[in-house]
């Protein structure tokens, strides 16, 4: 069974009692041919070289076909257009979606298809260490430093940063770098937290005595 766009042109003849009927005009599409590893949907990590396929296509009326690939890549924009006649690498080096468009004509019909790449990375930023007190007494002032990291794919602005205060019991606050007092005593934990854009997630501890 065929998906028709376009309308049908359909020339009759009788001869006798038999009727004959002949299309004047091409109403089929051409025919992408994928293998079920190209039309699957890819997770891999940023940085990977990936090998763009050759897709094959056919005319049902044996017409010539012409083939046209354009790839996206996350920030929408155009990195390549041209033809798909043979593999060729390329090297996935941003985070996010990857759009690869295809387009084959047989001068009357057209058929599109697209395949999507959503790339990844997995490194936690890296916090680099500060000094903190781990003993004050209630009411004390005390000093946070800000947080410092760095990231192997996000420049250090791109990154979130938090700092928290747990509590004995579990409970948790969130409080800006700078002089800090603690108004009650008790065993606390001084949680520094970077995370990037791919939501990779790290953080240092510092444990504090409030008595």
């Amino acid at each position: 069974m065929y998906n028709i766009n376009g309308e049908s042109e359909i020339k009759s003849l009788s001869i006798g009692n038999l009727i004959f009927s002949q299309l004047t005009r091409d109403i089929f599409p051409p025919v992408f041919v994928f293998t079920n590893y190209q039309t699957q949907v890819d997770y891999l990590p940023v940085g990977t070289t990936y090998t763009v396929e050759k897709i094959f296509t056919y005319d049902t009326l044996g017409a010539p076909v012409t083939n046209l690939l354009r790839i996206t890549d996350p920030k929408k924009d155009t990195i390549y257009t041209g033809s798909i006649d043979k593999p060729f690498d390329l090297v996935l080096d941003k985070v996010g979606t990857y759009v690869f468009s295809y387009n084959a004509s047989d001068g009357n019909m057209q058929n599109t298809k697209s395949i999507t790449i959503y790339v990844y990375e997995e490194e936690k930023p890296i916090i680099e260490p500060v000094q903190i007190v781990t003993e004050v007494n209630v009411g004390q002032s005390f000093n946070l430093p800000e947080i410092k990291a760095e990231d192997n794919y996000d420049s250090a602005d791109k990154l979130k940063t938090y700092i928290y205060v747990i509590n004995q019991y579990g409970r948790q606050y969130f409080i800006s770098p700078g002089e800090v007092k603690l108004e009650t005593a008790g065993r606390y934990i001084i949680r520094y937290v970077a995370i990037d854009s791919s939501n990779n997630l790290a953080y240092l501890d510092y444990a504090l005595i409030v008595k």
